[in-house]
């Protein structure tokens, strides 16, 4: 190398920039752009690998239909179970302030405020019996299978049960989820018609109760 740092080898041409170019120093911070070329950018990861679910979509609708009737079925608990609550309750009220017991005399002499009362007392305790009616099991089922817990039970043994249970082919399974859907699907259509004859007799009872409790 020579003095002259301007110096080049030979068939080179020197790095000329433009007048009123500007360097700017590299950061440490600076992000450091790349190019791909055209056409060779990286796939995408679902491009790369293949859907995680590759279930038969018959097994997962079963799976879900049998989920859905299931929480159907809890919902319609839950709700019996508060409107017995809010029923009982209303009741207990009315009984310590001695509006609910003023119909019991000779039906004969029943003035209009007696007989808003026993229409309150009997539409409240038609709502709290049919919150309780709704609440009741009613899977009956066959005496052996193999998702009802009381079909369940009704093998002599574990091993006995689990021998079974694996000699399932797929379809059989898929028949089993759909077969146990729709006795929980009757189940439901039973709960709900009790508990909508419940939240109609408590309407009525709701009604005669404040009418109890304004003009007593």
């Amino acid at each position: 190398m020579t003095d002259d740092s301007q110096t080049t080898t030979q068939g080179e041409k020197p790095l000329s920039l433009p007048p009123n170019a500007l360097i700017k120093p590299l950061s440490v911070n600076s992000p450091i752009h790349t190019s791909e070329p055209e056409g060779l950018s990286p796939p995408k990861t679902s491009e790369l690998s293949p859907p995680l679910n590759r279930a038969n979509p018959t097994v997962s609708f079963a799976q879900q239909t049998h989920s859905y009737m299931s929480d159907y079925i809890k919902l319609a608990d839950q709700k019996a179970a508060f409107f017995f609550a809010t029923t009982t309750g209303l009741i207990a009220l009315l009984y310590k302030d001695q509006s609910l017991l003023i119909w019991v005399v000779d039906p004969r002499s029943w003035n209009f405020h007696q007989l808003v009362a026993f229409v309150a007392t009997l539409a409240l305790s038609i709502q709290a019996f049919m919150c309780l009616f709704t609440t009741v099991p009613r899977l009956k089922g066959s005496k052996r299978g193999f998702l009802y817990f009381m079909a369940v039970a009704e093998y002599p043994s574990s091993e006995q049960y689990a021998s079974d249970a694996m000699k399932l082919t797929e379809s059989d399974i898929i028949r089993t989820w759909f077969t146990h859907s729709h006795e929980l699907a009757l189940i439901a259509k039973k709960k709900y018609e009790a508990l909508s004859f419940a939240m109609k007799a408590g309407a009525v009872g709701t009604i005669a109760s404040l009418i109890l409790v304004i003009f007593h």
